[in-house]
C-alpha cells in the first residue's frame, strides 16, 4: 500500500511539473515538521487555501491554478469563433508591450496607473512586514511571485493585493490582437472547402 501512495504521489508531482499552466505550482517546498528545513509535499493543505477572506482567498488560488482572466488564459482557447492566440500575442491590455501574465499584472505592468499605486501600497506593507524583501524583490518576476505565494505571513496581503489587480484587469476589455491575413485565408479555405462543385 505504502509503494501505491508513493507511486500516485509521484504521478501527481510529475503532472503537475509538466503541466505549463501550473508553473506557479512548480517546485513548491514546504516546512519540515520539525522545523529543520524544507521538503516537497505533494498533497497538502496549502497556507493560500486559509486565507480568511473568501474573496481574496478565491483570486489568488485562481491566480495559482491558471483559472484567472488575464489574456495569458483568455486567449488560450478559442472563443465565439475568435481563434486560441499565440502565446507571444497575447499582450496586456494595459502597457500593450508584455504578455498579460499573472506576474506581468501584478508585479511588471506600468500601463495603469491604479495598479502601480495598488503595488506600491503592496510593496511597502512587503517591506516593513517580509524581513527578507530586499532579497525577494531582486528576484525575477516569475520567482518573486512563487516566494511571495509561499510566504506565509504575507499570503493575506498578497491574497488582496492580488483580488484588487484582477478586479482592475476584469473592468477592461481584454487586448485581441488582429489575426494575421494568412490565417484568416486558410480558415475560409477550410469553411468552403466542402461546398466546392466539381463540375
Amino acid at each position: 500500500m505504502t509503494s501505491v501512495r508513493a507511486a500516485m504521489r509521484a504521478q501527481t508531482q510529475k503532472e503537475l511539473d509538466d503541466n505549463t499552466k501550473l508553473y506557479l505550482l512548480r517546485n513548491r517546498l514546504e516546512p519540515k515538521k520539525d522545523g529543520e528545513g524544507f521538503t516537497q509535499v505533494t498533497f497538502l493543505l496549502r497556507h493560500y487555501l486559509k486565507v480568511a477572506n473568501a474573496a481574496h482567498r478565491q483570486s489568488l488560488t485562481r491566480l495559482i491554478l491558471s483559472c484567472h482572466p488575464l489574456a495569458l488564459e483568455r486567449l488560450r482557447h478559442t472563443e465565439h469563433r475568435r481563434p486560441k492566440i499565440p502565446r507571444d500575442m497575447r499582450l496586456c491590455r494595459f502597457c500593450k508591450v508584455h504578455i498579460e501574465s499573472p506576474e506581468h499584472a501584478l508585479l511588471e505592468c506600468a500601463g495603469n496607473e491604479d495598479i502601480m499605486a495598488l503595488r506600491t501600497e503592496f510593496t511597502n506593507k512587503l517591506e516593513y512586514e517580509l524581513p527578507q524583501w530586499d532579497l525577494v524583490k531582486n528576484l525575477d518576476p516569475v520567482n518573486r511571485l512563487r516566494t511571495l505565494i509561499a510566504e506565509r505571513d504575507t499570503i493575506g496581503l498578497l491574497a488582496k493585493f492580488t483580488h484588487e489587480v484582477i478586479a482592475l484587469y476584469e473592468a477592461t476589455p481584454v487586448l485581441i490582437p488582429s489575426l494575421p491575413l494568412d490565417w484568416v485565408i486558410a480558415r475560409y479555405e477550410r469553411s468552403t472547402s466542402g461546398n466546392m462543385i466539381v463540375s
